[in-house]
Parts: C-alpha cells; sequence; structure tokens
C-alpha cells in the first residue's frame, strides 16, 4: 500500500485521475509549476484530481540518460541498434517490476501539489516503469473510472475531455485513447496524452511481461494492448509552437480539443510558459 497524504477520501472518488510525468529538471520543472499549474483552476468541470508522479534524479543519472539518447538517437543506425539490444538485455529481468513509490513534499518534488515520487532512477528509459508505479497508485487506491497520463508541456481541457468519455460507455469495456502515433510493428496513443480506464489498466498490470523494455513507453504501451487485442479510439490533440498560432484560431474552434501539446522555442530557452498563460485565457473567453 501506498502511504497517503492526510484528508484523501473526496480526491480517490474523483471520476477522473490526472499523472503528470514530473520532473525536477529545468526547464520542465519552471513550465509545470508557472504554467501548466495554474491550469489547474481554471477549468469548468472539477470532477478530476491531478498528481505529479517522477523518479530519483542525480548528476549521475543526468549524464547517463543524455549519453544513452545521443546514441540512440543521433549516432546512426547501428549504434541506435546497439542500444536497443543492450536496453532489452539489460531490462528484461525487471519486465514484471513495479517499482514502489511514496508521496513527498515541495521540496522534495519542487511543486507545491501532490507529487508521487517512484524509486526508480530518472531517465527516459525508466520512463515505462513511472508510468506503471503510478497506474498501481490509481488502481489499488482510488475509486476513479478513468487515469489520464499527461506531461508537463501539456494544458488539459475538461470540457472536451467529458464530452469524449459521454460519446459511449467507456467505463465498460477497455479504453486506451488520445492521439494516435505509428511505430515500425504498432500503432500507439502518445504518451503526451493517453486517457484509460479501470479495465484497461488492470488488464495492462497483469500482462506486464508483454509489454517490451527497449523502446519509448509509449510505444511499449502501444504494444502490449495491440497484443491484448485492445482497440485504440482517437481524442483529437493539437501541438502550439507560437503566439500567433492561437491567436489565429477561433476560440470555439480551440475549445473543441481535449489536449494541447506545448513545444517552443530551444531547450534552454523555452517559451511554453508565455504559451500556456495565453491559451488558458483564449480557453476561458470562449
Amino acid at each position: 500500500m501506498i502511504p497517503l497524504p492526510i484528508s484523501t477520501s473526496s480526491i480517490s472518488e474523483k471520476s477522473i485521475q490526472v499523472g503528470v510525468l514530473h520532473t525536477t529538471r529545468e526547464p520542465w520543472l519552471s513550465i509545470a509549476k508557472f504554467g501548466q499549474l495554474p491550469s489547474w483552476d481554471s477549468q469548468d468541470f472539477n470532477d478530476f484530481n491531478v498528481t505529479y508522479f517522477y523518479a530519483k534524479t542525480s548528476r549521475i543519472a543526468n549524464y547517463l540518460n543524455g549519453l544513452i539518447e545521443e546514441l540512440r538517437w543521433n549516432k546512426g543506425r547501428n549504434l541506435s541498434y546497439a542500444i536497443s539490444y543492450f536496453l532489452m538485455a539489460f531490462f528484461y529481468p525487471w519486465r514484471g517490476y513495479i517499482p514502489k513509490a511514496n508521496f513527498k513534499e515541495e521540496a522534495d518534488s519542487g511543486i507545491a501539489a501532490r507529487a508521487l515520487k517512484v524509486n526508480m532512477p530518472e531517465l527516459t528509459c525508466t520512463m515505462r516503469w513511472k508510468k506503471i508505479a503510478f497506474l498501481k497508485y490509481f488502481l489499488e487506491e482510488t475509486s476513479s473510472q478513468y487515469v489520464i497520463i499527461t506531461n508537463s508541456s501539456s494544458i488539459l481541457n475538461f470540457n472536451s475531455i467529458k464530452k469524449s468519455l459521454e460519446r459511449r460507455n467507456y467505463t465498460a469495456g477497455n479504453l486506451y485513447a488520445g492521439p494516435i502515433g505509428s511505430a515500425h510493428d504498432c500503432n500507439f496513443i502518445s504518451g503526451a496524452f493517453t486517457v484509460l480506464n479501470r479495465n484497461s489498466v488492470k488488464l495492462l498490470l497483469e500482462n506486464l511481461k508483454i509489454m517490451p523494455v527497449h523502446v519509448m513507453d509509449d510505444v511499449c504501451f502501444g504494444t502490449a494492448f495491440k497484443k491484448l487485442g485492445v482497440e485504440l479510439i482517437n481524442i483529437d490533440s493539437l501541438s502550439i509552437d507560437s503566439l500567433s498560432q492561437i491567436n489565429n484560431i477561433d476560440a470555439k474552434e480551440l475549445s473543441e480539443y481535449g489536449h494541447f501539446r506545448l513545444k517552443s522555442g530551444t531547450s534552454r530557452n523555452r517559451h511554453d510558459i508565455m504559451l500556456m498563460k495565453e491559451l488558458i485565457l483564449k480557453l476561458k473567453s470562449k
């Protein structure tokens, strides 16, 4: 059992639990604190709860993560394959492992919100286990019907999400929804916005060993759900990279989207916070 903060009965009973992939590294920490965090209070719909979940970070972990991802993506096909096979061999014994997690205060998480710390190194290649730990919390410690996994550079629009969920009774059967992407052996739901119900989370946790360990976390979810015969359901998402893009879209059209992915500037000079604030104002003006 995960020790919970005091007075959480109303939190665990919300119909939707949101889990935000969190990190204490910049610029992501500032984006979460000053861009995304204020957006939760701007929602008309309030039957949801937000938990930021993160892992242990260190200089060694940061260095290893940078090295692994540089070799995987920027040094040619042969090195990319070599890294994939290395990760496959190294993590294979841990396919069914679910790391422990504990709630932490702002002094540790860096954010004034509910924060669940997963006992796992903070690496891109370990995101799979971070998500699994959060999903275990969702399934065992809440009675919520739905869970949304997103990241710190995203804004959610619950009015639109609620409409999508109400079109069918998604509490029955298995729900695996969000913007659909394509990998070499499967289609998958973007890790920036993944919507699941209790049935699909339970099914996934019962079949952890069929989830590959050497690919990106959202692709490994897609692979597992493909093997389990679960249908992908599209929920539209909009990527925003400039203020002019926000200004040129009608507020009513904007309000139809359930998810917005903000990505602007460079890794050392992101403009996401400014765009998030403008986006929130535009959504409220519809």
